[in-house]
């Protein structure tokens, strides 16, 4: 670096990139550790408020599973920051495409890389191919509204990587991983550029944003540096202003020109601004947002949503082991499944002659029912069909049956647990009778 340079952004950006890819790395490692304490990394995804907002707006207020207001806060971040620095999230803080970046750069340090498209036509087909990623996020969205399911769950790689082969991810979110990131080792951010449906929304969004990078033409020496620096090929050399939906605002294009002069951010009044302030912005919109979102008490995750009986539950999940071989019962130190401790608890429960009222008793056995079970869950213990049980309960027809109780009470009503108890009752009732 030399002194008429000083400090380069690049610098800057890459311990940013840095920061937020081990923020999510501590995340996802600490939610594999213990689910009780650290939320899914679902419940942080902006992606996630994005997939799940039009369901959030017909339904009258209803999240998708594993989504909370967290993910709606995440996304205004990233909005208003669009709209103030252009696509700031995508360059500097997405753990998935530093991931793309990093590929590329070590593999171009080993000289394994495909040519720079220079042919204008190659070019131009290349550009087209990038509005692919606007189809993808309208199947998302549609996909989502239609189901009342997180459908890009099962295609996203940026899950996939951070899963790490942890937990019931599809199978197609690792295929795409593994093929993004084989052709990142090819074409920097790969997934940025054709397919990120994120990156498509805050394209977009940021196309009339405050600040920009404009070009000095008084200045300009054509030495197309910039346009080389470009990890989403534009052309900084040919625009009077980058205002390109595909700039992911990485600045590089500062750092390169050998006359810092000829390329510099203003505003859209033309007032001129450090690139060093840049970060500041960013860093600040973004923390900001979280920050509110706490003080308001709107930050919620699904731990936050776990009190009472769905916390214990999950203790009760990750202590409760079988030490010796009993007849129909798992092997020695495998983990019980929530039916075998509900069933586990309900044999206690009739062996001492006083059965709690957060059981219910079908022909002759005791089945603990409580908030940390789904619908669905409830269905496969006591043979209650879903059906049966939205109906006596009121609850929506479109309820997500896979999602648990105690997140359905604070969505629809506090005594849900018990209706839905009540309910399995009545169901053998009926019967009989």
């Amino acid at each position: 670096m030399s002194a008429k340079q000083g400090l380069r952004v690049v610098h800057i950006r890459r311990a940013v990139q840095i920061l937020f890819f081990g923020i999510v790395l501590w995340l996802s490692l600490s939610h594999m550790a213990d689910k009780t304490t650290t939320p899914p990394l679902c419940s942080y995804c902006p992606m996630g408020g994005l997939a799940g907002l039009y369901f959030f707006l017909i339904s009258g207020g209803q999240f998708l599973w594993k989504l909370t207001y967290a993910n709606f806060i995440i996304l205004g971040g990233l909005i208003l920051m669009g709209l103030v620095v252009k696509s700031g999230f995508c360059g500097w803080m997405c753990p998935f495409g530093s991931l793309q970046e990093w590929i590329n750069r070590l593999f171009r340090k080993i000289k394994v890389r495909l040519p720079r498209i220079k042919n204008d036509r190659l070019s131009q087909v290349s550009m087209k191919l990038r509005w692919i990623k606007y189809v993808v996020l309208a199947a998302v969205i549609l996909s989502t509204a239609v189901t009342g399911r997180l459908i890009f769950r099962d295609w996203d790689p940026f899950l996939a990587f951070f899963h790490f082969g942890h937990g019931n991810l599809a199978s197609t979110a690792y295929l795409i991983m593994w093929i993004v990131l084989f052709l990142s080792i090819f074409i920097d951010r790969f997934w940025c550029k054709y397919l990120c449906p994120l990156g498509a929304v805050i394209g977009l969004i940021g196309k009339p944003s405050w600040i920009r990078v404009q070009r000095n033409e008084e200045e300009c020496t054509n030495c197309q540096l910039c346009d080389k620096s470009c990890p989403m090929n534009l052309k900084p050399s040919q625009m009077q202003g980058v205002t390109s939906v595909e700039c992911n605002s990485c600045l590089d294009c500062l750092d390169v020109h050998p006359n810092i002069r000829a390329l510099e951010l203003k505003t859209k009044g033309g007032l001129k601004m450090s690139k060093y302030l840049y970060p500041v912005i960013i860093l600040s919109i973004f923390w900001g947002s979280v920050g509110l979102g706490k003080l308001t008490d709107s930050w919620i995750t699904p731990n936050a949503l776990r009190k009472g009986e769905e916390h214990q539950s999950g203790k009760d999940n990750q202590i409760l082991k079988v030490e010796e071989k009993q007849p129909g019962r798992p092997k020695a130190g495998k983990p019980l499944s929530k039916k075998e401790i509900s069933e586990q608890k309900g044999r206690r429960e009739m062996e001492s002659g006083e059965v709690h009222d957060r059981f219910v008793v079908i022909k002759g056995r005791a089945i603990e029912i409580r908030g940390y079970l789904s619908l669905k869950e409830v269905e496969r213990m006591t043979g209650v069909p879903i059906d049966y049980l939205i109906k006596q309960t009121d609850l929506p027809i479109n309820v997500d049956v896979n999602i648990q109780m105690g997140r359905l009470k604070r969505r629809y009503d506090d005594e849900i647990v018990h209706k839905i108890r009540d309910a399995i009752s009545n169901f053998y009732e009926e019967e009989t009778n």
